[in-house]
């Protein structure tokens, strides 16, 4: 309701037009009757109705291949199937027993649903929950401590209890994590991505005096700093925001159940020395030491790499194919060559040499070795793919595309837009794979080149693309061929004009030929209808004006004949100008 009271109160105040709402509102309208949701009425006997609900299986098996195992010293998990006792686990922590903690913002509210979950969802497992359905596993619960890092279950001193129960267990869950958030209240306090030093206390207080196998659950969505629990755990389970099941699908990755598969979408921060972090080729860190003022250079601190993930087996990678060592790129009208390949084709085998079956996740990057008038990234991610569960011993053959269009990036000149920018760069598989050191580990061996024609200009791709979007405006013209006579006639067309086309165009609900040709520039020359109206819009403006200008001096000629013929002009000096000391000659008709 707030977001509708303020945006009445802005009506009303004149900050924001009617039109204005009425245009946005008419878009989500449009997008509506586009998907038929505003052409087909559902009936309540529809047969698709009782489906609603009938995907959680898929759901888990989602949350399951989503979550990433980041640490496992001592390949602690999955934990060992103990026939001859029951495993005495304690399960603590903050997130441990909350369905809304694992679900995050806008679950069934803007903030999430409330501390009293259970009204709201009409399923789900929290970890808990989860490790009491465990077999063989005797449960007990402790709260540890709030999300906010203070006391809870009213204990006035809830860690001790928390270390108490660690004490009588084989392994210890503990679940940390923030709150639920959505949007600007979700802000963090001074912009520290910590944790609240009770969960850290926590933790700590487990690890201590103890020699219980401590496992770390992270629940939340974003990549709040865990670098000071690490020390104190034996594996550490990046869990994010899986959903109501997100507690199931924890546990099955903790017994093996399920084999971990996924991969960091993020570079994982330590602290706040590793924010921002996008690690171009310039970036070095220093450490400290060395002599003053220069210290020595060492690699930024991160938690774990883009693309991190751990699994129970082990994979190989092997027999790279590619299908050449040349893509070309044309630009929209530009003249092409067909003998000339637009994408290349990627192949690598994975062989499973486990003794466990798993999935791979494959990630396929780039490194640029040159990249012409910009500083490159220093790999890029170009495509990835996940296997089908492998058995140990067994291969799949991963196959990958790459286009001329996947190519494309800004230019030196201008930063909205994406062109074709001449690089050269190495192929290399997997998030440790670098072959800016190392061109031999996981690396293809030949560099790639990303070319095109002599006549490409980036201003003209761009531009051209624009009109080709507007065919209606010309019913056969080369712009490609306009646009490269004009820049050797010096007369450029440049990006300025590409900004006035977008702006033209953003600005109108419909595509007006005339304001695209008279506001920004008339392309179409002497033989396209662009042209023609511009050339007659100037025709009638020249005679309408010269016709204006006759007029006015043949009614000037006849005053000055007509003064002359019955009035005599006397100066009169009466009139004095004080502020320059001029004095105002005026005539005055006698």
């Amino acid at each position: 309701a707030t977001f509708q009271n303020s945006l009445a109160t802005l009506e009303q105040n004149k900050k924001v037009s009617r039109e204005r709402i009425e245009k946005s509102a008419q878009r989500v309208l449009d997008l509506k009757q586009n998907v038929l949701q505003l052409t087909y009425d559902l009936p309540l006997d529809d047969p698709n109705i009782p489906r609603v609900g009938s995907d959680r299986t898929i759901a888990l098996q989602m949350a399951q291949e989503s979550i990433i195992l980041c640490q496992n010293n001592n390949q602690v998990l999955p934990m060992p199937p103990n026939d001859a006792k029951k495993l005495r686990v304690l399960v603590t922590g903050p997130t441990s027993d909350s369905l809304t903690y694992q679900s995050g913002g806008w679950t069934w509210q803007w903030q999430g649903a409330p501390s009293s979950e259970q009204k709201w969802f009409s399923y789900g497992t929290t970890l808990v929950e989860a490790a009491k359905f465990q077999q063989n596993w005797a449960v007990t619960y402790s709260c540890g401590v709030s999300v906010q890092g203070s006391e809870c279950g009213g204990n006035t001193n809830s860690i001790a209890a928390a270390v108490k129960a660690a004490k009588k267990s084989d392994i210890v869950l503990i679940a940390v994590g923030e709150e639920n958030y959505a949007e600007k209240p979700g802000d963090l306090p001074h912009g520290s991505m910590a944790l609240p030093q009770g969960q850290v206390d926590l933790v700590k207080a487990l690890a201590t005096g103890s020699d219980t196998i401590n496992i770390l659950v992270y629940f939340g969505g974003r990549p709040r700093w865990l670098e000071a629990m690490k020390p104190y755990v034996d594996a550490i389970i990046v869990a994010f925001l899986p959903g109501p099941d997100g507690g199931q699908a924890v546990l099955d990755i903790i017994t093996g159940e399920t084999n971990p598969s996924a991969r960091l979408p993020i570079t994982y921060p330590s602290d706040a020395s590793s924010l921002p972090y996008n690690h171009p080729i310039s970036q070095q860190c220093t450490n400290g030491t060395g002599p003053l003022p220069h210290w020595d250079y060492s690699p930024c601190i991160i938690q774990w790499p883009f693309g991190h993930g751990l699994t129970y087996t082990t994979f190989e990678y092997s027999d790279w194919h590619v299908s050449g060592t040349e893509i070309w790129y044309w630009g929209v009208g530009q003249p092409t060559d067909a003998t000339k390949p637009t994408y290349l084709n990627v192949s690598i085998t994975v062989k499973n040499t486990g003794s466990l079956a798993g999935k791979e996740t494959v990630l396929l990057f780039l490194y640029d070795e040159y990249r012409e008038g910009v500083t490159p990234e220093y790999k890029i991610l170009q495509d990835f793919a996940k296997t089908s569960l492998l058995q140990p011993g067994q291969s799949e053959t991963m196959e990958f595309r790459i286009t001329s269009h996947n190519l494309t990036s800004i230019g030196a000149q201008d930063d909205s837009h994406t062109i074709f920018v001449q690089r050269e760069f190495w192929l290399g598989i997997g998030p440790y794979a670098d072959c800016r050191k190392d061109g031999e580990n996981d690396c293809y061996p030949k560099s790639i080149n990303f070319v095109s024609g002599s006549d490409y200009a980036g201003v003209c791709d761009v531009a051209c693309g624009i009109w080709q979007q507007q065919s209606s405006c010309h019913a056969s013209w080369n712009c490609w061929e306009d646009c490269i006579e004009a820049d050797k006639r010096q007369e450029t067309w440049g990006w300025d004009y590409v900004d006035c086309l977008e702006h033209v165009l953003m600005s109108s609900d419909t595509v007006e030929c005339r304001k695209l040709t008279t506001y920004c520039r008339d392309v179409f020359h002497n033989n396209h209808d662009g042209g023609e109206i511009m050339r007659v819009g100037m025709i009638v403006f020249v005679l309408i004006s010269s016709s204006i200008l006759v007029l006015l001096l043949a009614r000037q000629k006849m005053r000055k004949q007509k003064k002359k013929s019955h009035h005599e002009l006397v100066p009169n000096y009466d009139d004095y100008n004080s502020d320059n000391g001029i004095a105002l000659q005026r005539f005055t008709i006698l």
